[in-house]
């Protein structure tokens, strides 16, 4: 049983003939009126159950929570006075209900939205999916923002994008319908943009204004819809525009001052802000072949790189030259200066690869390109101290020989974003051949046809976050992409994520996995086979269809008491990645036959004792490293105050914090201030602090810089900085109890005595523990490891060899195929 929810404010149009279409589907008819003025009361009031009034409002979305007290039945339809439900969407509605409710909190229906009395089948507008309209009460609330649809804690079932199965929606009869309804959302839009803090910034609205042209004519193809599909695309960036521009109308209307620096300084200006939003909009869909965008100094050094410009002209790629000084090369002939004169007055193409040849100084990457790539030479390495920030905004960094890539990664350099051109002026041909390869790489994979025997899995968790849930989840993802016989749709939690993969705002698509990943975000694949699930917060949510596999560390004796019940009754399997997380698990109470020991793992092409060491900025030929959060958890405040006792400001010792997420999900929680301070005071031993995002790659070469590593954790459920550490030939110093003891020995590291203690975690018993560490023997160890260096690197040489050998990602893939197959009874996973 169904109760039926219409918002309307003057609809005497409308109202009579979506009553009818919804009657028929509802055991139960609600109108919310909002101080109509018109007959809609009037007409509405005999064909409804009953009339709820609520004062009309500009964000009518969150008038529709008055109906859930209200309503008779759990489940609620929410439609609005100008959308009509067809027979075979209500039926269909109903079905499900009835037949599969306990499956799911909500259904999202498609939409055929009208414009100007045509059905825009572009413009992004079809199949118009929204939030969800068909929900059960107890699992939603709709936002207090306006368009902020419903906020949903529960599973959401998709109707298919089926003309028939559509509500018709006529949002807009005439374009003077269009500007009265604009003229109001745009009103409530610029008050919540001032309530947030933000002010006119003719920049900001520019940027919105272009997005919006871009997203619906290019991307979304308006032009197919004709001229209301330009209209209505035009329309839509002047309503972002428009947002921003009432901004002006909270500010001080009186200010006698003229504030020149607030418009633009041309028309010539905004065109060419207007281009280059439109080009960075562009570069997340590429079209191929790339144009060149050359970026260069012309101070010194210019032969070599007016040949390197020369060369790349002569690919026969559309190319512009965009100097960064007022220099001009020294240019012998008539023709090389016709060219140069002609280079840099050419247009920038509409999807530009730039490549920057630099000799003085860094310069951050262009955001407007589809890809960067950094030219470097042993002149410009020469005079750099260390990688800097900018450079790192590279998408790949081209080299000429073996020589510079050790320079350049000692620096700081990302191993992974380096190619070796072989030579320092290569041929046109050859620059052909790297772009090719470099397009290539920036193309997100192509998906083969879905086959009918593969098995379907969906992967659900954060992606290229920076954290080690999403490090873990892109591996497993690069690993399933490409396994044959597996189907892979991958669901991004916890975080908003757009349904179009291409515009992925939040995520960096510099990330080195996320070309070949974007595709797979949102695929459909049909009803999953198997559900693998990881991510923090955990999400106790039954999958609607195929087997749930969970994977959850725990890093304390007990689990919390609410994770138990769908851990016992709903989860299939459980991955565990460390026989101290199994035992979590076990003393919980988790049948046994449930839990399969999947050890995390290291890339050997990566880890390994033969890296490049990074330089570091020290004298001090010892180096202790911490990697990760500065936080209780990790033990991180033992480690500081152990070592800073220890050892004296004057010792050949120090101290190296590889900082993550104290910017982020470790705000609340970190002891990054203890560090600041400690390292201001002369009277302590030295400390060297990163936060900067690193690649893997650099983070071996960090790994290698160093003589050992310490992880003094109070609760860890697998530890892969210290497996990382120990793959390249760190011996680390551990405590004796937890995760390590799955992959260290005596022989491999140093152990730090330790026992479990209770605690009191909120959500746990009173059986809950973590480990106390002592830190006298944790200062004996750091002074141990310090004193016989020559004993210290014996045990990473003997740690490289059993991690290399035991604890590689192909060894964790093995584990993963094998699980899947027993699952999903295939034979077809390689």
């Amino acid at each position: 049983m169904i109760t039926g929810v219409i918002l309307a404010h003057n609809e005497e149009n409308n109202i009579v003939a979506c009553i009818e279409a919804l009657r028929p589907h509802v055991a139960e008819l609600l109108l919310i009126d909002t101080e109509s003025t018109d007959r809609t009361r009037e007409l509405s009031t005999p064909l409804v159950d009953r009339v709820l009034s609520q004062p009309n409002s500009p964000n009518f979305d969150a008038i529709r929570n008055i109906a859930v007290p209200a309503a008779k039945y759990d489940w609620l339809w929410f439609v609005d006075a100008d959308e009509r439900v067809s027979l075979a969407t209500g039926k269909l509605v109903n079905e499900l209900i009835a037949t599969q409710g306990h499956h799911f909190e909500a259904i999202c229906i498609p939409f055929k939205t009208y414009f100007c009395g045509q059905w825009m089948q572009h413009c992004g507008w079809w199949p118009g999916y929204t939030c969800p309209r068909v929900l059960k009460r107890g699992y939603f609330k709709f936002s207090p923002t306006l368009h902020g649809g419903v906020l949903l804690d529960g599973r959401e079932v998709r109707l298919p994008p089926d003309p028939a199965l559509a509500i018709e929606h006529k949002s807009y009869r005439s374009l003077e319908h269009w500007l009265r309804k604009a003229n109001l959302y745009t009103s409530t839009e610029a008050l919540q943009f001032a309530e947030s803090g933000h002010h006119w910034n003719w920049r900001h609205a520019n940027q919105a204004f272009a997005r919006e042209l871009w997203e619906h004519y290019e991307y979304h193809q308006a032009r197919l819809d004709g001229d209301r599909g330009w209209i209505l695309t035009w329309l839509n960036a002047f309503y972002r525009w428009l947002s921003v521009a009432k901004l002006i109308d909270r500010e001080r209307p009186n200010d006698a001052r003229i504030n020149t620096s607030s418009v633009p300084a041309s028309l010539d200006c905004l065109l060419e802000t207007l281009e280059t939003d439109l080009a960075t909009y562009r570069a997340t869909r590429p079209r191929f072949p790339l144009g060149l965008c050359v970026r260069l100094d012309f101070t010194t050094n210019s032969p070599s790189i007016w040949k390197k410009l020369k060369n790349l002209a002569a690919t026969y790629r559309p190319i512009r030259c965009q100097p960064v000084t007022p220099n001009c090369p020294v240019l012998s002939t008539i023709d090389d200066r016709l060219l140069y004169s002609a280079l840099c007055s050419a247009r920038r193409t509409r999807h530009t690869l730039f490549i920057t040849i630099p000799t003085r100084s860094s310069l951050p990457a262009d955001p407007s390109a589809v890809a960067n790539i950094l030219w470097c030479d042993e002149s410009y390495t020469s005079g750099l101290k260390e990688w800097a920030s900018e450079n790192d905004q590279y998408d790949q960094i081209w080299i000429s020989d073996h020589k510079i890539f050790k320079n350049v990664v000692a620096l700081g350099a990302s191993p992974e974003r380096i190619v070796i051109t072989n030579s320092a002026q290569p041929t046109a041909e050859e620059y052909e051949q790297l772009i090719q390869s470099m397009e290539r790489n920036i193309t997100p994979a192509t998906l083969a046809v879905p086959k009918t025997d593969a098995v379907r899995i969906r992967l659900e968790g954060e992606f290229f976050a920076g954290h080690s849930f999403a490090n873990i989840n892109e591996q497993l993802a690069k690993h399933l992409a490409t396994s044959p016989g597996i189907e892979l749709c991958l669901t991004r939690l916890f975080a908003p994520f757009p349904s179009d993969p291409h515009l992925l705002p939040n995520i960096d698509r510099r990330h080195l996995l996320y070309s070949n990943l974007a595709e797979y975000f949102g695929r459909e694949i049909g009803n999953a086979d198997v559900v693998i699930r990881h991510a923090w917060p955990p999400n106790w949510t039954k999958p609607a269809v195929g087997k749930w596999v969970h994977i959850q560390p725990w890093e304390y004796g007990r689990l919390p008491a609410e994770w138990r019940r769908p851990l016992i009754e709903d989860v299939d399997e459980v991955w565990v990645m460390s026989e101290y997380v199994r035992n979590v698990y076990l003393q919980s109470g988790i049948p046994e036959k449930k839990l399969h020991y999947v050890p995390w793992g290291v890339d050997p092409a990566v880890f390994h004792p033969y890296v490049v060491q990074r330089t570091l900025p020290t004298a001090k030929s010892f180096r202790f490293l911490y990697v990760g959060g500065l936080t209780y958890r990790k033990g991180f405040d033992r480690l500081l105050t152990a070592y800073l006792a220890e050892f004296r400001p004057d010792e050949d010792v120090i101290l190296v914090i590889k900082d993550v997420g104290s910017n982020t999900v470790y705000a609340d929680q970190s002891f990054r201030q203890q560090v600041v301070v400690a390292m201001t005071d002369h009277a302590l031993p030295s400390l060297l602090y990163y936060d900067r995002e690193m690649t893997p790659g650099q983070l071996a070469s960090l790994y290698a810089a160093c003589d050992c590593l310490v992880a003094p954790y109070r609760g860890e459920g697998f530890g892969l900085p210290i497996v990382e550490a120990m793959a390249v030939g760190r011996c680390p110093i551990i405590p004796n109890l937890g995760p390590a003891l799955d992959y260290t020995d005596d022989d491999c590291s140093l152990r730090v005595s330790s026992h479990f203690v209770p605690i009191n975690e909120d959500g746990c018993d009173d059986i809950e523990t973590e480990i106390e560490l002592s830190v006298d023997d944790l200062r004996r160890q750091l002074r141990s490891a310090y004193e016989d260096r020559a004993a210290t690197a014996r045990r990473g040489t003997l740690a490289s060899t059993k991690i290399l050998r035991e604890f590689s990602w192909d060894r964790t893939f093995t584990r993963i195929r094998e699980r899947l197959q027993v699952l999903s009874s295939a034979t077809n996973i390689h």
